[in-house]
């Protein structure tokens, strides 16, 4: 369906979730936890922790670092689009 279709994120949810997988797999696991995001609910900001569900992040950031270290080059965005969620 990927290859058919262009891959394109149509909300903000599931985009402010890809944002925040992300900063999880540029990032290690304690900056993750302690992530203050002042670019989410301007102008006050967001503790993301406290505010996301980490299922889908963990998950996909996990998949996408054994895909990785199986030195099978994908993107995050890739490994998003190919994960449902739940």
């Amino acid at each position: 369906m990927l290859t058919k279709y262009e891959s394109l994120i149509h909300e903000f949810d599931p985009y402010f979730n890809y944002r925040v997988t992300q900063f999880l797999s540029k990032n290690r696991n304690y900056e993750f936890w302690n992530w203050f995001d002042d670019r989410t609910w301007y102008p006050l900001g967001r503790v993301i922790v406290g505010t996301v569900y980490p299922r889908l992040t963990l998950t996909v950031g996990t998949i996408w670092w054994l895909v990785n270290s199986l030195s099978i080059p994908l993107s995050v965005e890739i490994v998003f689009y190919g994960v449902p969620a739940w």
